[in-house]
């Protein structure tokens, strides 16, 4: 699992998980409860989860919009 603190009471997990048997990504915002520590952190309803198959077109989607392209008229990935 990789983190991402995204502020001081959130972050993101990223990890390599399984669904009916196959491989997928999760991507999926965390939070720190009201009363707790960084420990006790909460899965949030913001997050994604897809194929792991489709990892290597998710990251030249992720390269190319930090590069600056932006290319809508191609096939939905």
């Amino acid at each position: 699992m990789k983190t991402i603190p995204t502020g001081r009471d959130r972050e993101l997990r990223i990890e390599l998980t399984e669904y009916k048997g196959c491989p997928i990504v999760a991507v999926r915002q965390w939070r720190m409860p009201i009363r707790g520590d960084r420990d006790d952190m909460l899965p949030t309803r913001n997050g994604i989860n897809f194929r792991f198959d489709d990892l290597p077109a998710v990251v030249e989607a992720l390269q190319d919009i930090l590069a600056g392209v932006d290319d809508t008229a191609s096939d939905p990935v």
